[in-house]
């Protein structure tokens, strides 16, 4: 294998995104919040992700983690968040 010419990337070089990890979690929270109730999947969250304007795509999400990781980050922000409000009312 050769080197890569000035602007190419050599085949495995591992891939940088647009998408930070926290843009990744911030996307799926707002998935998870879309949801009311109904139960979170990568199936659906792929759905909702191809109508939003700007949200990353499953395999972004895997740049940073797993979609399950993700997940539970998503959802333990969205319960800091519920309880920060509880306390302020």
């Amino acid at each position: 294998m050769g080197a890569a010419l000035p602007g190419e990337r050599r085949l495995g070089e591992h891939r940088q995104s647009k998408w930070s990890r926290e843009d990744c979690v911030t996307s799926v929270a707002r998935y998870l919040a879309s949801l009311r109730g109904a139960r979170a999947t990568q199936r659906g969250y792929i759905a909702w992700a191809a109508e939003q304007d700007s949200a990353p795509v499953a395999s972004t999400l895997r740049l940073h983690g797993s979609w399950e990781t993700m997940r539970k980050l998503a959802q333990e922000r969205l319960r800091a968040s519920d309880e920060a409000l509880d306390a302020a009312s």
